[in-house]
């Protein structure tokens, strides 16, 4: 079984993408009128925000790419951080704590876009 662990939940060297990328995993768990807003990817990872919820993707194998999807209600976050480099670094984190499951720790390879996603968590947790 691939449920995510969120004892030890973290997606690392994510980067922004089109969400078409991952449109095969999650279109038949999307409700009517809920869009993407944000999509990354890492090499066996991606973490979509829609309008109602975050979705944890993870695939493993290579042969037989099996994978776990879990959808997250943005109700369920009690907190959240954001963690960023110095200057000269161009990475970013945000962890974030679901009530009665855990942490998970996303770490960017970019922070353009973080500012953006940090705005709408808080929106999305008030």
């Amino acid at each position: 079984m691939l449920m995510l662990d969120f004892k030890n939940a973290f997606f690392l060297d994510l980067t922004l993408v089109h969400h078409s990328n991952f449109e095969h995993m999650v279109t038949p768990m999307l409700l009517e009128g809920e869009t993407v807003l944000f999509a990354y990817h890492s090499l066996h990872n991606g973490v979509l925000f829609t309008t109602h919820r975050i979705f944890l993707m993870s695939m493993v194998g290579f042969v037989d790419r099996r994978r776990d999807v879990t959808a997250l209600s943005y109700r369920r976050i009690s907190a959240f951080s954001l963690e960023t480099g110095k200057e000269r670094h161009k990475d970013s984190a945000i962890e974030i704590a679901f009530k009665g499951l855990g942490k998970v720790r996303m770490e960017f390879a970019e922070r353009e876009s973080v500012p953006a996603l940090c705005r709408l968590l808080s929106e999305k947790t008030m």
